[in-house]
C-alpha cells in the first residue's frame, strides 16, 4: 500500500509541475485553430463516501455536483479520490461527467482534473483535460488550468478544439 501511495504522489507531483505539463498536455502550447475557454465552476453537495487512514495520511473518496458558467455551461457529476497529507495539503484526482453546452454545442463530456490544495476551502490549483464527448461534443478536445477555493468555487482557463 505504501508503494501505491508513493507512486500516486509522484504521479501527481509530475502532472502538476509546469515543465512536465507542457509535455503531457501539448495543447497548452498550440496557438492555431483553438478556441479560448474560460469561466467559473461552483461546487456543491460534496459527499465523502469513504475515509481511511494510511500511515499519517488519509485517503478519501466522494462525489460532488458542479455548476459551470462561461465557455462550459451546465452541470457536472464528479467522483474523486483525495489524498490528505498530515501537513494539511491534499492532492486529488477528479472525474467529471459534464452535461450541457460548450461554446454553444450540446452534449456530454468526460473531464479529468488533477488538483493540489492547501486544505478544504483554501487555494487549489490544477489541470483539466477533456477525455471524450458525445452528441455535438463528440469531437471536442481541450485542456487547461483552474484555480480557486477547494470545494467552493474555481475559475478555469484553457483551449478547446473540434476535430473533423
Amino acid at each position: 500500500m505504501k508503494k501505491c501511495l508513493t507512486l500516486l504522489s509522484v504521479l501527481i507531483v509530475l502532472l502538476l509541475s509546469s515543465s512536465y505539463a507542457t509535455t503531457v498536455f501539448p495543447l497548452a502550447n498550440a496557438k492555431s485553430s483553438f478556441l479560448p475557454a474560460k469561466g467559473t465552476i461552483t461546487d456543491s453537495g460534496v459527499t465523502f463516501t469513504s475515509v481511511r487512514n494510511v500511515g499519517s495520511n488519509t485517503i478519501m473518496t466522494g462525489t460532488e455536483t458542479q455548476t459551470y458558467t462561461g465557455t462550459f455551461c451546465g452541470t457536472g457529476q464528479v467522483s474523486f479520490e483525495l489524498l490528505m497529507h498530515s501537513s494539511g495539503t491534499f492532492d486529488a484526482i477528479l472525474m467529471a461527467t459534464f452535461t450541457g453546452s460548450v461554446d454553444g454545442k450540446s452534449g456530454i463530456v468526460k473531464i479529468l482534473y488533477i488538483a493540489h490544495a492547501e486544505g478544504f476551502g483554501l487555494h487549489v490549483t490544477g489541470y483539466w483535460v477533456i477525455l471524450r464527448g458525445t452528441g455535438a461534443l463528440a469531437n471536442i478536445h481541450g485542456q487547461g488550468t483552474f484555480e480557486g477555493l477547494a470545494g467552493i468555487s474555481q475559475t478555469y482557463t484553457g483551449q478547446i478544439k473540434y476535430s473533423s
